[in-house]
């Protein structure tokens, strides 16, 4: 289904546009999007994350329509490409002996982790998130000049905030019709309209007095993209008041899916925007209003303190229980023994498993991999060292270590993260001309 959806949309950037340029803002704008809110999503042709190939349509047409590019970019990808292949012939050669949980092989839904454990070998699931590193990295490399068009960069978090609202709406609405019905399990169904890959979430758990909805994310803990949203609005100068009304929305949706994590970065939010506020001396209305939400997440998590406490406690202390936080702190534990035995270059690419983006990363490419990622990036999206952007990256890296947030770090979830640190206020204050965007028309006006 989604398959279908997406090449009609592909056809249309081809058919509506009059120039490569305005293409190739399309198909990045497009391969974002798609990887972001249908990241758990699979096309039927050999298991292939369906935003691949728009991301790698968008990396060949740049190549034909802006071929110069900056030599030091090159090289940094030169210099990534050799940290990668060093962990792999490594496998190849079967130098490794050690065991851990594996992307391909295990699950932390299991209760004895110890033989959920393999030795890393090449293998397709190994050579497939290579090649979308490969395709990610040539992606953000040969569109280095679109994420400096600041007009393009407004539309795109336009963009991004409609499909936020259009979430927000979908989960709550779904929590409605799943509770009016006693509980009524529809994950098939969202699996059959999203083409998920898989469907972990099997039932609509009861949750907070409620039952728990996930709409098209195989797991509710996937929602946690949110942060990304909030991460937007961190950086606003000046929230207008209709804005103040999608964040008590997007509080309600997270109330709705249940998930803990989302709450938390809810909660974290919260906190760190009182803090913006305060250094910029806004109106204390905004803050009072902050307040007042960030009350109602405590009400939630005091109605539901043993289940929170529990929670926490297991993370902390590794104690074996069937729980959530189980999980998250064994997987983390060994991915941290994985960075630990390959400190430099990492176990490889596809390989380790771990209920954390940035643990995984390091265990998967290592520090130099990490390093030369980050520094590629920058190099894209030259972030200030200022009070807002740390506060953010405080926010962004501490909900990365303890949630799973996009689950394939090869998605163009980092260069995202870039572009909103990167972006200056005025860009994201600045009311954008939708003229030639209706959908856009149609939702500013609820936010003008």
């Amino acid at each position: 289904m989604l398959f279908i959806i997406a090449a009609i949309e592909l056809v249309l950037i081809f058919t509506k546009s009059t120039n490569a340029d305005t293409v190739r803002k399309k198909l990045f704008g497009f391969s974002i999007i798609l990887s972001l809110f249908f990241f758990s999503s699979y096309d039927p042709m050999i298991g292939l994350p369906l935003y691949v190939y728009p991301m790698l349509l968008s990396a060949v047409l740049s190549l034909m329509y802006h071929p110069k590019l900056k030599r030091s970019l090159i090289f940094v990808l030169v210099l990534l490409f050799v940290s990668m292949i060093i962990p792999l012939v490594r496998m190849e050669w079967e130098l490794g002996t050690e065991r851990y949980l594996l992307i391909k092989d295990s699950i932390t839904d299991a209760f004895s982790l110890n033989d959920q454990q393999f030795i890393p070998t090449v293998d397709f699931t190994v050579i497939k998130h290579f090649l979308f590193m490969l395709v990610y990295v040539v992606f953000a490399i040969v569109n280095a000049d679109i994420v400096k068009d600041n007009n393009y960069i407004k539309t795109l978090f336009d963009r991004l905030i409609m499909f936020f609202k259009i979430l927000f709406i979908g989960i709550i609405v779904e929590w409605a019709v799943v509770n009016i019905f006693g509980g009524i399990n529809d994950r098939n169904l969202m699996g059959l309209i999203f083409s998920l890959k898989t469907n972990s979430q099997t039932e609509n758990w009861f949750t907070w007095g409620s039952y728990s909805v996930a709409l098209w994310f195989t797991e509710r803990s996937n929602f946690n993209i949110i942060a990304i949203y909030y991460m937007i609005f961190l950086k606003k100068r000046e929230i207008k008041s209709a804005e103040w009304l999608w964040l008590v929305i997007s509080a309600i949706a997270i109330y709705c899916s249940g998930s803990s994590s989302c709450l938390a970065i809810l909660a974290a939010y919260l906190l760190a925007q009182t803090f913006v506020v305060l250094i910029r001396r806004k109106k204390i209305s905004q803050i009072v209003f902050m307040s007042l939400i960030l009350a109602g997440c405590v009400v939630v998590v005091l109605s539901n303190f043993e289940l929170f406490t529990n929670k926490l406690q297991i993370f902390l202390s590794n104690e074996k229980a069937w729980n959530s936080g189980y999980f998250r702190a064994n997987s983390i534990t060994y991915g941290i023994e994985a960075i630990k035995d390959h400190f430099l270059f990492g176990v490889g690419i596809g390989t380790v498993l771990a209920h954390s983006m940035l643990i995984q990363t390091l265990a998967n490419i290592g520090f130099v991999g990490t390093f030369l990622m980050l520094w590629l990036h920058y190099r894209i999206c030259p972030i200030k060292c200022n009070l807002v952007n740390i506060l953010s990256l405080i926010f962004i890296v501490g909900i990365s270590y303890g949630c799973y947030m996009i689950q394939n770090f090869t998605s163009p979830f980092l260069i995202i993260i870039f572009i909103i640190l990167n972006c200056s206020e005025e860009i994201l204050d600045a009311k954008q001309n939708s003229k030639d965007d209706p959908l856009l028309l149609v939702w500013r006006k609820t936010s003008s």
